[in-house]
């Protein structure tokens, strides 16, 4: 009985909360991802295949992957502090969002069950990934990514 409660009132919440934002976003496989501190996939209108997607990780030291989607209150409210560790840690990490609805194929291959979902690479390896949002959560993928970029 908890096994389905718990997802029911996640996904209750979840739509409950819903709006239809759309994200101004665009991907980028070439070196200019290397310096930019954000690379959103899709614009809305195209999806990152998995093999594009493994180009941009393997291509930088330290990726952090935001899976979301426009719907999910938890992910609208990480967001905005991402941005804001895009910028106060740049140079040391690339931030990569995906939406799960827009990019599903990525989103299965990613084994990504719950929403937001963040992933961190280092040097192309999974090395951290949490499922889920509570505030004072950017505290700690802070620390975990100022840890992958010493090293």
């Amino acid at each position: 009985m908890k096994k389905i409660f718990f997802p029911f009132c996640f996904l209750f919440f979840s739509l409950v909360s819903c709006n239809n934002e759309k994200s101004n976003s665009t991907i980028s496989t070439d070196s200019t991802t290397k310096t930019n501190p954000t690379v959103p996939v899709g614009e809305g209108k195209t999806a990152i295949s998995p093999a594009d997607y493994k180009k941009v990780v393997d291509a930088n030291p330290v990726v952090l992957v935001d899976v979301s989607a426009s719907w999910c209150g938890p992910c609208r409210r990480l967001a905005p502090h991402l941005d804001q560790l895009a910028i106060a840690l740049s140079g040391k990490f690339l931030l990569i969002k995906s939406d799960s609805d827009r990019d599903s194929d990525l989103a299965d291959s990613l084994n990504i069950s719950s929403l937001p979902t963040l992933l961190l690479y280092q040097n192309g390896k999974l090395i951290w990934r949490t499922e889920g949002y509570a505030d004072g959560d950017e505290n700690t993928i802070a620390e975990k990514i100022n840890a992958a970029a010493k090293h």
